[in-house]
């Protein structure tokens, strides 16, 4: 069963159990432990160092609002220009 815990940080944070399944090469197989098992293909590098088969673990995901942002702007920017440059060629694009 998948447990995910909100922490009162003032940011949201989720969290998921599962272990290492095995570690092939470079990349770490690791099962979330919800119903169904979901499989994890990961850069064995971003777990803890001498993390081996079996190990259990604690996974957290928390929101970067500060890349958000900065996603949204871009985002923005790109089509303000692709409506400036539609514009300027006498199309009829528009976003």
């Amino acid at each position: 069963m998948i447990e995910l815990t909100m922490q009162d940080r003032g940011e949201s944070s989720n969290q998921v159990r599962g272990y290492v399944d095995r570690i092939e090469g470079d990349i770490a197989i690791v099962i979330i432990s919800d119903e169904l098992s979901t499989q994890i293909d990961m850069p064995a590098r971003l777990l803890p160092a001498g993390i081996r088969p079996g190990d259990h673990l604690i996974i957290g995901f928390n929101i970067d609002p500060q890349a958000t942002d900065e996603t949204a702007r871009n985002v923005s920017e790109l089509r303000r220009q692709l409506t400036i440059d539609s514009d300027q060629q006498g199309s009829n694009f528009k976003l």
